[in-house]
This record gives structure tokens, C-alpha cells and sequence, in this order.
């Protein structure tokens, strides 16, 4: 999944392509291995090597743990970066969640984990307050994460926007 800072929306990848998701959940109910999770922001596939607004060497849909400066990828490793890091993120996810979330609220958390990394979102206010319950809270929270580098970034505050939106989705409580 990733979001598309110009259509505004979550896209989803299944089988052969790209479809919409915002709105139907991922995958019409569950988070399974179809759908990978391109959450950097909607820039969308860079096979070479940059750095992003704070520096950091990313490439392909937002993966940074092996990227380096001057490599360059193909789609399909691309694509196997962008499953092996969504199926990374997603575990670390659920480790630090004690109970189940609704799909909508798992999309977007597991966005905003892509985005910010595992530690910092088990160790949130937004895990916290889904964790007891409190499901409407723990979606305000993403609004709060628009800054990098010490910074508001607009592409983040678009992003957050539309995770918040998705999570809420389903509570009645969208902004």
C-alpha cells in the first residue's frame, strides 16, 4: 500500500497491479501477503539510490535498510524489498499491539510504522491508546507525527491526513 500525495488516496497492490483501498479496507477485510506496503510519502518506485528530506538513502517504495548511494534496482527487486519490508513491519507491529484492530486502523498504522519505523510506533502514545482500547485517540495521534528533521514537512501532513482518515474511517469520527 502506499499513499498518493496527488490523487490524495491509498493504493493497494494485488496479484497484477495497483487498485484503490481507501474506502474498502485492505483487501476487503484482511492484511495479507497480496497487499505490499509502499508508504514513503506516495513518491511511488525509485530504483536508484537518493536521500530523502532528512537525509536518509532510500530506495525503491521507501525501503532503507540495505539502500546505499549509487545502486540501482529492478521492479521486481524492488518489489521483493517492498514485501519483505512490509511483512517486517507488519510483524514488528502486531509484537507491540495486545489487542485486534480494525483493518482500517491496522492500513494505517502499519503505514505510519513503514513511515516511521517499528521502536517509535511501539513505543507511541498511539500504540498506547489503541492497546487499551481507545481506538479514536490512538487515530488523533498520527496528526501529531508531521515533522522531520525538527521540522513540519507538507508531504507529511498530507500523509498523516490521509492515515488519520483511513483509521477513523469506520469510527464516525473522520475529520
Amino acid at each position: 500500500m502506499y499513499y498518493n500525495t496527488a490523487d490524495n488516496k491509498f493504493r493497494c497492490y494485488e496479484d497484477v497491479g495497483w487498485t484503490d483501498c481507501i474506502g474498502s479496507g485492505v483487501g476487503g477485510g484482511d492484511l495479507s501477503d497480496a497487499y505490499v506496503a509502499d508508504v514513503n510519502g506516495g513518491e511511488g518506485e525509485f530504483r536508484s539510490a537518493y536521500r530523502d528530506p532528512v537525509g536518509i538513502v532510500t530506495d525503491c517504495f521507501g525501503h532503507t535498510k540495505t539502500a546505499k548511494m549509487g545502486t540501482t534496482n529492478t521492479h521486481e527487486q524492488c518489489m521483493a524489498k517492498l514485501k519483505a519490508d512490509f511483512e517486517e513491519h507488519y510483524a514488528g507491529m502486531q509484537r507491540c499491539l495486545v489487542r485486534e484492530l480494525p483493518v482500517n486502523v491496522q492500513a494505517a498504522a502499519l503505514s505510519f510504522t513503514f513511515n516511521v519505523g517499528v521502536q517509535k510506533f511501539c513505543t507511541s502514545t498511539m500504540a498506547a491508546k489503541f492497546n487499551v482500547g481507545d481506538i479514536a485517540g490512538g487515530c488523533a495521534e498520527m496528526s501529531r507525527w508531521i515533522n522531520a528533521g525538527g521540522k513540519p514537512l507538507p508531504g507529511l501532513v498530507k500523509r498523516r491526513a490521509a492515515e488519520r482518515q483511513l483509521c477513523e474511517q469506520d469510527l464516525g469520527t473522520t475529520q
